[in-house]
C-alpha cells in the first residue's frame, strides 16, 4: 500500500482553507494546512509535501516567498498559486519559481 499524496493548502481565508481541507481529505489525501507563512514554514520543518496549493496575498509575506522555501527544501513537486485579490502578473511571477516551470493560477 502507498502512502498518501502529501498536500500543504496554505489560505488565510477560514472558509477556503476549510472547503479545501474538507474535500481534499474526503478524497483520500494527507493534508497539512496553514493561514500563513510562518505556520506552514513550522509545518514544513516535519513534514514532506508533495503538492503545495499557495494563496499569494498572505498576511504575514508572500506566498511565492513560501514556494522558493518550499522548493529549495526539496519538497513540492508540484505547486498551484491562488491569487483571488491580487494582479494575474503576481501569480504569473511565480512561473519562474515552481519546478519545471508548472504553474496553475486560480
Amino acid at each position: 500500500m502507498t502512502d498518501p499524496v502529501a498536500i500543504l493548502v496554505v489560505e488565510d481565508d477560514v472558509p477556503t482553507r476549510t472547503f479545501l481541507a474538507d474535500n481534499l481529505t474526503a478524497d483520500g489525501y494527507a493534508l497539512l494546512t496553514a493561514g500563513s507563512v510562518r505556520d506552514a514554514v513550522r509545518a514544513l520543518e516535519y513534514h514532506r509535501v508533495d503538492l503545495a496549493i499557495v494563496d499569494v496575498g498572505l498576511p504575514d509575506d508572500s506566498g511565492l516567498e513560501l514556494l522558493r522555501r518550499i522548493r529549495e527544501a526539496g519538497g513540492g513537486e508540484h505547486m498551484t498559486v491562488s491569487s483571488r485579490n491580487r494582479s494575474a502578473k503576481s501569480a504569473i511571477q511565480a512561473a519562474p519559481r515552481t519546478p519545471r516551470g508548472r504553474l496553475r493560477a486560480s
